[in-house]
Formats: structure tokens, C-alpha cells, sequence
């Protein structure tokens, strides 16, 4: 009986990877990247005063949660706040701390973040940023970034290890979690307003646009990631959009189809679901 058990849990364990493995091959594909960062990043800006990194970091979570759903995984938004250490151009360490960001928890498989897009030289002033991603809980395409996350109530310590992370040698990426939300019809529905970033702010001026054009651009990822549809990357970003827009789909229709999701249910035990993927380096 006990070699039984083993067996299934070892088979278990196989599938689990193989999932990990296959969720971030096709998320960090440099087809899906290339896409996304084209139609989402921007150059750092000023936004109500403050610097903007320019990362659209909501729209990349809304993204990334679709096209994991796509593939058959239950998926959520996550909001927060997010600080990177690492080593400076002077050759101090320094940190960049995002009091607003969104990230994308995977059931399952972990969390991933594509939206990082730090300016070497500037802001902190990094000497460099050795990582592309956050994939699966893991840095891609090396895992020499330290990746650590934490929920609301564990803020004092996030915090803490924060402070702990300017004092050692090497890069880290410390998350904490406030807010969840499982993709779900209701969320596509309203994703102009649940998104909300300057990008959105532009897209309203559109022609052609509606209250579809995210799940339009889902779907053009999706096509383009399959090679059913040429990338929009040799266009500025406003073409693209502007081709996006025009696009003749019920497209959130056929994500919430194509996706099979629910209605809408908030979720706020994601740490578990998350924390359990395997963490393979």
C-alpha cells in the first residue's frame, strides 16, 4: 500500500512540473513578450505628480491572467506594493519600491510578473537588472533575483525584509499581496474600469473603441502566440491599438467562453494556492 502511495504522489509531482514548465514556456515566449511590451510599456513618466515606471502593470496582470486561464488554469489578479534591491551603478545597493503593482497568481503553478521593466542608470540608478520576469514564482531566465512574498498581514514583516535586503549582496524582489480577485466573467466585463492605468486613459480616445478592446487584445496575443495573426510590433503602439480596436469580435464573450470562467468570485486565500506550486530553479 505504501509503494502505491508513493507512486501516486511521485506521478503528482511530475504533472506539477510539467504544468509549471509548459505555463512558463508559453508565458515568457519571446512571441507572447515581445507583444505584450509592445502594446503595454511605455517610458517612465510623471502621473499625478509622481513618477510612473511605465510598466502598465495592471494591464500586463489582466493579461497574463487571461492567457493562463486560456490554457486551462484558474488565475487572479493580485494588487500591492512591490520593492526591488539590487546592486546600484555607484556600486551601493538601492531599492525601487512600487506602493501600487499587480501580479498575477497562477493555482498551482505560482506567481508571475512581466511587467518589470527597470531603467538601468536612472532611478536607483541599477547597475543592472539580471532578470527578464517573475514566472511561476521563479526569475526568468535566471533565478539569481530573490523572490519573497507576503501576505496584508504580514506587512511589518515585508517590511522588515526589505531593509534586511539592502544589506546583502545580490538582487531581491519582495512582494506583498493586499488585494485578490479571480478572473472571471465579471472581471472582463469590467476591465476598463478594474484596469484603469493611463494606458486605459488613451485608449478611450480610440476610434473603435469599446468596452472590449482588452479582451480583444487578449485574443490577438493569443493569435499571434499560435501564429495565426503577424505581430503588431513593426507598428507604434497607437496603430496597434487602433488595429486591435477595430477588430469585428464579441470578445469578451469568447474569453469568458474560451476560458471557461465563472461569473465572478472574490478570492482571499491565494498565499495557499500559490505558495504550494513547486519552485523549480
Amino acid at each position: 500500500m505504501r509503494g502505491s502511495v508513493d507512486k501516486g504522489i511521485a506521478a503528482m509531482i511530475v504533472q506539477a512540473r510539467k504544468q509549471w514548465q509548459e505555463l512558463r514556456r508559453f508565458l515568457t515566449d519571446r512571441r507572447v513578450l515581445a507583444e505584450l511590451h509592445h502594446l503595454l510599456w511605455r517610458a517612465p513618466f510623471t502621473n499625478g505628480g509622481k513618477r510612473d515606471e511605465g510598466w502598465m502593470c495592471r494591464d500586463h496582470s489582466f493579461f497574463i491572467a487571461s492567457l493562463a486561464a486560456l490554457l486551462g488554469h484558474q488565475s487572479t489578479i493580485i494588487w500591492g506594493q512591490l520593492a526591488l534591491v539590487g546592486a546600484t551603478s555607484d556600486g551601493r545597493m538601492g531599492m525601487l519600491r512600487i506602493d501600487t503593482h499587480s501580479w498575477t497568481g497562477v493555482q498551482r503553478i505560482g506567481f508571475f510578473d512581466v511587467s518589470l521593466n527597470p531603467e538601468l542608470g536612472k532611478g536607483p540608478g541599477w547597475a543592472r537588472w539580471p532578470a527578464r520576469c517573475l514566472a511561476g514564482s521563479a526569475f526568468y531566465p535566471h533565478p539569481v533575483v530573490s523572490f519573497q512574498f507576503f501576505t496584508d498581514s504580514e506587512r511589518l514583516v515585508w517590511e522588515q525584509n526589505t531593509t534586511k535586503a539592502l544589506k546583502t549582496a545580490g538582487f531581491a524582489a519582495l512582494y506583498l499581496g493586499e488585494r485578490y480577485e479571480d478572473l472571471s466573467a465579471w472581471v472582463v466585463e469590467q476591465a476598463i474600469d478594474i484596469i484603469n492605468s493611463p494606458l486605459t486613459d488613451e485608449l478611450r480616445s480610440l476610434p473603435g473603441f469599446d468596452s472590449e478592446i482588452y479582451a480583444k487584445a487578449v485574443h490577438h496575443v493569443w493569435e499571434v502566440a499560435h501564429r495565426r495573426k503577424r505581430s503588431l510590433t513593426e507598428v507604434n503602439q497607437t496603430q496597434a491599438w487602433t488595429e486591435i480596436a477595430s477588430t469585428a469580435l464579441e470578445a469578451n464573450r469568447w474569453l469568458v467562453s474560451a476560458a471557461h470562467l465563472p461569473d465572478g468570485n472574490g478570492r482571499e486565500d491565494l498565499y495557499d494556492c500559490c505558495m504550494d506550486a513547486p519552485h523549480i530553479t
